[in-house]
């Protein structure tokens, strides 16, 4: 049975008090969590955290630290349960949230010897509100939400291979004293650097396509766009489908996805794919000539593509011939 423990009395130690190094034990020595903190700057605050558990344990722990949290689990996993939210989510290695807080009140559940490592970073003050709230489309809901204590998830997501790298090597830092700060404060930039790069990209993205409306000329654009990938009167590119028609790439593809739910250069593939596959099986052209016919600079690049396609080497296809060459 699950060990319940309440970790509210150990506020003073994560938040208020706590120094650069800390280790805490539980009861019946069934655990024991180990944190150091490091103050990156005025606004921003990095937590590295090593959770051993000896039994199954219940951990429920409220937590007044407020501000934009990237946290990155690096080994192990838990359950986790937002109880204002009464949300659950697992959290497991190489698995990341990015969420803007107020209080929050959770519930972890860790199984028998597990090992959980993570870091934190938590983002407040004037940098956050100079470098992300400003920026941000939906600033006016998000605030309300922290007004309620409601927490605003950003990003729940596998962590990608650039954040992956510099949470380990901060957490496994080779250096001591001032060399170890200043390392870790260059890898602490980095990654709030890229994820919030990362999310504000998409909030414009996300707001770009709210504001995107196709108009008749568009929609007569896209019809043409469709209509000469279909005839296959000649191969086009996505560069040279977008001038033949007069219309942006961006929009290209936004209509595609609207109007035929596909994109143009599936459709693209898919009909260079079909009369590679006619030419395999009844024309009298090698390999190579039919990649350039079907618009292939390399035969390489064809043979992949139609190899994924339909499972099978255009060498071995064109065996289906009556008299092949």
């Amino acid at each position: 049975m699950s060990k319940l423990y309440d970790l509210n009395d150990l506020e003073n130690f994560f938040v208020k008090d706590l120094k650069d190094n800390i280790k805490v034990d539980f009861p019946n020595e069934s655990g024991s969590v180990e944190v150091e903190k490091t103050i990156i700057s005025d606004d921003i605050f990095l937590y590295k955290n090593s959770f051993n558990f000896k039994d199954d344990v219940s951990l429920e722990s409220s937590s007044s630290e407020e501000g934009l949290c990237i946290n990155i689990v690096l080994d192990g996993s838990l359950k986790y349960t937002d109880k204002i939210l009464d949300e659950q989510t697992n959290k497991c290695a190489n698995s990341m949230f990015v969420k803007y807080i107020n209080q929050s009140q959770s519930l972890f559940e860790v199984n028998k010897d597990s090992i959980l490592k993570d870091i934190g970073i938590i983002i407040k003050g004037d940098f956050l509100q100079e470098f992300f709230l400003e920026k941000i489309s939906n600033k006016e809901s998000v605030l309300k939400n922290y007004e309620k204590n409601i927490s605003t998830n950003f990003k729940t997501a596998q962590t990608n291979l650039k954040t992956k790298i510099l949470a380990h090597e901060i957490f496994n830092s080779p250096y001591e004293g001032e060399l170890h700060k200043i390392y870790l404060q260059s890898k602490v930039y980095e990654i709030v650097f890229h994820e919030l790069s990362d999310i504000l990209q998409k909030n414009r993205l996300k707001n770009i396509k709210k504001e995107v409306k196709l108009t008749k000329e568009d929609i007569y654009a896209l019809q043409k766009a469709k209509s000469l990938i279909c005839e296959k009167r000649f191969f086009l590119n996505l560069p040279k489908l977008s001038k033949e028609v007069a219309l942006n790439e961006f929009k290209l593809k936004y209509g595609f996805k609207k109007l035929f739910n596909t994109t143009p250069g599936a459709l693209i593939l898919e009909f260079r794919m079909l009369e590679a596959r006619k030419l395999l099986e009844s024309s009298e052209l090698n390999i190579t000539e039919i990649s350039k016919l079907v618009g292939y600079k390399y035969v390489q690049s064809f043979t992949t593509a139609f190899k994924k396609r339909f499972n099978v080497n255009p060498k071995e296809f064109i065996k289906s011939r009556k008299y092949y060459y």
